[in-house]
């Protein structure tokens, strides 16, 4: 029977768009820019040179990598109770037989299900030595243990599990995994280029099936044939992958947490790219002639000429942009700013002219303080899902002494803090101008509604100078003491 494991499921398949637009935009600059136009739009009449110029003067903001970080920090803030069984906690150390602790393991994963909106983790176990009729030779659980082998967890990117099937039990019955594995690189090692084979491993309940592709017999057929290059059973007696999720769409699939703000990040990515454009054609004008005959040279930094006659005009002019387009974009990209705070962050922001209650603005970061919650709840039940899978290899581990639990105290006073600390960061990097950071500090309540931000701006600026100045003084040589004999 003919097989092809290049199919995806209709959830990866939904979900594809926006998780790598999402990755693209965590990844950052180099990531966007390699896209070129799917990020930084082309204009239809747009010259290669200008567009070329423009896509180097880019400048993204990593607005993906500061949500994410600002949520990190607070469901990580406070640390969380993990007791597990003795063998388990053994284990606790070096979950992934690579030297990573529990803790930073699924730190990790919880920020790369917000980024992607899922991320899995594969309960996985070294392959039992066997005889030539395919029976274990290791007989005790302290064979195992001096022959180092134990189950260990090993994180697996959205993009790799590509299709599954589930059961009336709502638990997989099967999951395709794609992986891209190094071969050797020769006899020597140096000089000669790695190889890579494409594999994908299959797991069921019951086993672990691993394929590569191969020539197909038929020349003329666009389907690949794959060949079992290995199998073996599966010990846990269930499909070892855990799903974690940024946002939860289905069982088995999710949004990045970002989703809802992804393209208000491009619209400011673009916007800034004409803004910067404008601004270099104010700096550098376009000169133009108008007369009977081209100029000779049109250099407006060396100079032309451009021959008159008589009965014909002769203008020379440069094509500048206006102050209103400048203000027009600089306003659009101020109020994209706030868009994002106030839908990714919760951070409502309202028209300077209206005035928003202080119950509203509390209701506001209960918004946020519930969603924190939900994914909480959801990373705590995935991580307790992997040590019951776990322990289900584990010689005598009992499942029903693990005990998981994150910590969802998340007070006003730890978002706050962070949030400060976010907007102080844009402030320094000068992403964001200080008057909308303070103005984001009198809407969430942390400096009185009164506060007088023009004031502020000039204390700022004295001290910045005072500063300055001390350390000028501390710069030059201190005169030496009048001796007191010559003291008058």
């Amino acid at each position: 029977m003919s097989i092809n494991l290049t199919i995806q499921h209709p959830d990866f398949v939904d979900t594809a768009h926006v998780r790598q637009k999402s990755r693209d935009l965590f990844d950052g600059q180099g990531a966007v820019k390699a896209k070129r136009d799917v990020y930084l739009y082309r204009e239809k009449n747009e010259s290669d040179d200008d567009y070329e110029l423009r896509l180097k003067r880019a400048v993204l903001d990593p607005w993906v990598e500061k949500i994410v970080t600002a949520r990190q920090a607070m469901l990580f803030a406070k640390p969380h109770l993990r007791e597990l069984p003795a063998q388990l906690d053994s284990w606790q150390a070096d979950v992934d037989m690579l030297g990573t602790p529990a803790d930073v393991f699924f730190h990790d994963a919880a920020r790369e299900a917000q980024v992607d909106g899922i991320h899995w983790v594969l309960v996985d176990a070294p392959r039992v030595p066997t005889d030539e009729q395919g029976k274990s030779l290791l007989k005790s659980a302290l064979d195992e243990k001096n022959a180092g082998l134990r189950p260990f967890f090993q994180r697996i990117p959205a993009d790799a599990v590509i299709d599954w099937e589930v059961g009336a039990d709502r638990k997989l019955l099967w999951a395709v995994i794609t992986e891209s594995n190094a071969t050797g690189r020769g006899d020597q090692g140096w000089g000669s280029e790695p190889g890579i084979r494409e594999q994908w491993k299959v797991w069921t309940r019951s086993q672990w099936l691993v394929y590569e592709a191969t020539e197909a017999e038929d020349s003329n057929s666009e389907r690949e044939s794959y060949e079992l290059v290995e199998q073996g059973v599966n010990p846990f007696g269930e499909v070892p992958l855990v799903p974690f999720f940024g946002v939860k769409r289905t069982d088995h699939s999710g949004w990045p947490v970002a989703q809802s703000v992804l393209g208000h990040i491009l619209q400011i990515y673009n916007k800034e790219s004409d803004l910067d454009w404008f601004e270099r054609l104010s700096a550098h004008p376009i000169p133009y002639t108008i007369g009977k005959d081209k100029p000779t040279r049109l250099d407006a930094a060396k100079g032309f000429h451009l021959k008159s006659e008589p009965g014909y005009s002769t203008a020379v002019g440069y094509l500048e942009t206006t102050g209103q387009g400048f203000a027009s974009l600089r306003e659009s990209i101020k109020d994209l700013r706030f868009r994002i705070y106030s839908i990714a962050l919760a951070q409502a922001q309202k028209d300077s002219a209206q005035v928003q209650s202080a119950d509203s603005q509390r209701e506001d970061r209960r918004i946020f303080t519930s969603s924190l919650k939900s994914a909480s709840i959801s990373l705590e039940a995935s991580e307790r899902r992997c040590w019951e899978i776990m322990a289900r290899w584990g010689r005598g581990a009992d499942a029903g002494a693990i005990k998981i639990a994150y910590s969802r105290d998340f007070d006003d006073r730890i978002i706050e803090a962070a949030m400060i600390n976010a907007f102080k960061d844009l402030a320094v990097a000068e992403m964001l101008p200080v008057d909308d950071v303070l103005q984001l500090l009198i809407d969430g309540d942390i400096l009185p509604a009164d506060y007088d931000i023009e004031e502020a701006k000039v204390k700022i600026a004295q001290d910045v100078d005072r500063r300055s100045l001390g350390a000028m003084d501390t710069g030059h040589a201190q005169p030496e003491p009048i001796p007191q004999d010559q003291m008058t």
